[in-house]
């Protein structure tokens, strides 16, 4: 069974929402910036506020006002009215195109976005917040654009800045190691992501064990695929993961634990589909569990979820026939013989009738099978004298093995023949017995 390798896109908040929050705080002194200037009170580096002026504060506040409204033309315009100020500091400017970007963002620009977040970058001596905070966003951004080289190279600049990355941010650099088919290099930021989420809430995201099961299948770590799979079926039980967890195990060849979760499937009502029933029999038949085996057809029929196809038919045939339930087995075989394109079904069904001592119902599937046609059409001619034999149709029966060709089985005719002659010369030699003591 394959697993189908897709990437699970995880819902994050893009972070390039700071500006107004930003910009609701610009009341005096915001974002705090190294400063070398020396406090000569204590003797060391302290740390001072960014400012801004009065009349870019002003434009910023209206374009985040017109924001807030949805009026975007209006938030632009106050943001290009910033851009004839003269002499921007790099502080002004990094929160000019930090609002640029936000705007961009919100109407779905991503490329406008991505440059006004690469023009916050390039201004020197940003504030520690808002660096990182735009190396998040635009590491996001990136990656939705599908640049992951360059997404995975933002984000491990933001990990060594930051002093506690959060879980989602190693999920989102897993994504993107697995986007370019990293997939070793991807395990370690997946597992320290589901490691964080478990010791804080007891359990990681669906979507979170999803992709790092498909992480280790893509590098064909098989008992590892299965063990993300046991967890999923455990926090997240869902049909699909019951079904590629059996896979796991039919891939590992433990075909009794892959019958095991089949079973398990089946009994919490996840069976639906024809071969989800035939692939559970056929591995109960093959653990020697016969009667389960048709159990579990019997109801795929009934419910219309297995087809009435002839290997089916012959499938549940074979079961009760195993379970030594032979009467049980006639009902299905007859039903695939009929739907068999060849007579080979009702020879067998010739067999069963006739190993039930029901001599005229095998006769008539033995004629049936060679009217249909068969490969080596002596078997059912023998079945077929011997079941006329059994109902004292012996110049019937004779003629059947006479009627056989193949070298392999004339040495049995000719017993057989001898044989029913032999007995027809002891019915005579009785009948005239009979006759001369009845006579006066």
């Amino acid at each position: 069974m394959r697993l189908a390798p897709l990437l699970l896109m995880l819902v994050i908040p893009m972070a390039g929402a700071q500006v107004p929050s930003a910009v609701s705080s610009l009341s005096g002194a915001i974002w705090a910036q190294e400063d070398q200037k020396k406090d000569p009170t204590k003797g060391r580096k302290t740390k001072r506020t960014a400012t801004m002026r009065e009349q870019v504060f002003k434009k910023l506040s209206e374009a985040q006002t017109a924001a807030e409204a949805e009026d975007f033309d209006t938030a632009l315009k106050a943001l290009r009215g910033i851009e004839k100020v003269k002499n921007l500091s790099p502080y002004e400017m990094a929160q000019l195109h930090n609002f640029y970007a936000y705007i961009y963002y919100t109407q779905d620009d991503y490329d406008g976005a991505i440059r006004s977040y690469k023009t916050v970058l390039a201004q020197p001596d940003l504030p520690e917040a808002l660096q990182n905070g735009t190396l998040f966003s635009l590491a996001q951004l990136l990656f939705v654009q599908e640049n992951y080289t360059e997404s995975e190279k933002m984000l491990l600049d933001w990990f060594d800045k930051v002093a506690a990355p959060n879980a989602q941010s190693y999920v989102m650099l897993a994504q993107c190691r697995y986007s370019m088919d990293k997939f070793r290099e991807a395990l370690e930021p997946m597992n320290t992501a589901i490691n964080m989420a478990e010791t804080e809430k007891g359990k990681a995201e669906e979507n979170w064990y999803s992709l790092l099961r498909v992480l280790h299948y893509e590098l064909e770590d098989y008992p590892a695929t299965a063990q993300v799979l046991e967890t999923l079926v455990r926090l997240y039980p869902k049909k699909e993961y019951w079904l590629q967890l059996a896979g796991m195990y039919g891939e590992m060849e433990q075909s009794d634990k892959q019958m095991v979760v089949l079973d398990l499937a089946y009994r919490a009502g996840y069976f639906s589909k024809s071969s989800e029933y035939t692939n559970l029999a056929q591995l109960l038949l093959q653990e020697e569990i016969p009667y389960r085996a048709a159990q579990i057809l019997e109801d795929g029929f009934q419910r219309g979820h297995v087809d009435e196809k002839v290997n089916n038919l012959r499938l549940l045939s074979q079961a009760y026939v195993m379970a030594q339930e032979d009467e049980k087995a006639l009902k299905p075989l007859e039903s695939a013989a009929e739907l068999d394109e060849d007579g080979e079904l009702y020879m067998h069904l010739a067999n069963s009738l006739y190993n039930l001592n029901r001599f005229k119902q095998s006769e008539e599937a033995a004629r049936e099978a060679l009217r249909k046609g068969l490969k080596r059409p002596s078997e059912a001619r023998i079945t077929l004298g011997m079941a006329l034999y059994e109902q004292d149709k012996l110049d019937a029966a004779k003629k059947a093995f006479r009627d056989i060709k193949e070298k392999r089985n004339q040495k049995m005719a000719a017993q057989w023949i001898n044989f029913i002659e032999r007995e027809q010369a002891r019915i005579r030699q009785l009948e005239e017995a009979i006759a001369a003591n009845a006579a006066p």
